[in-house]
């Protein structure tokens, strides 16, 4: 069962390095995040490549911390001028709060950040 999923963005790198990364990345979220898939996604539909995104899948709050500590580990490594924007899908309160609680809030973005600040805020 899926609680919902997020669309990363390489950005400040150029289409080869973003579309080496959300290979690799989707190939080394399910390995380390059991019950998480990841898949490349092409958002440019006059690009000739097989995606530069990766759209993760979450069937657990708790694959959060460790799909994104994974992400940060391969940006350090392999692009260190990469920076994150992550946009959603449709998002259960559980992976709002796991999010909010494990990404850095400048990676979100404005549409991702109101969903997060909705599913957070105290109820009242």
């Amino acid at each position: 069962m899926s609680i919902g999923n997020v669309l990363v963005k390489f950005e400040g790198v150029d289409a080869a390095d973003a579309g080496r990364l959300a290979a690799e990345l989707a190939s080394a979220v399910p390995a380390d995040a059991p019950g998480t898939t990841a898949s490349r996604v092409r958002t440019d539909p006059t690009a000739q490549d097989l995606g530069t995104d990766l759209l993760i899948n979450f069937s657990t709050s708790g694959a959060v911390t460790v799909v994104f500590a994974l992400i940060e580990k391969y940006l350090a490594r392999r692009a260190k001028n990469a920076r994150l924007t992550i946009d959603l899908g449709e998002v259960d309160h559980d992976l709002a709060l796991a999010i909010a609680q494990s990404v850095d809030r400048k990676s979100w973005s404005p549409g991702l950040a109101a969903a997060i600040d909705q599913h957070t805020k105290p109820a009242g």
